[in-house]
């Protein structure tokens, strides 16, 4: 973002229906080192890691995906060698 009037002039690129002032505040920075954004780019290579995630959804309330990663994982890349 280059400056504060981004978040009511511009739009998210590809989605023009969302303004950058409707994102949350906590990802929505001006500064390029913040902490919000670091965890941001952090939080997927934790996932990748993790042996499994609960995903709570708000299309499905009573659906949760629970699922062990690792064993997936292995199932998945075995036929690959």
């Amino acid at each position: 973002m280059a400056d504060e009037s981004y978040l009511t002039n511009n739009w998210i690129a590809g989605v023009p229906t969302v303004r950058l002032g409707d994102v949350c505040s906590f990802v929505r920075t001006l500064d390029p080192t913040s902490f919000a954004l670091r965890v941001d780019e952090d939080e997927p290579n934790s996932c990748a890691r993790a042996p499994g995630l609960i995903l709570n959804t708000d299309e499905f309330p009573r659906v949760y995906t629970i699922g062990p990663l690792g064993a997936d994982r292995a199932n998945s890349l075995a036929p690959l060698g």
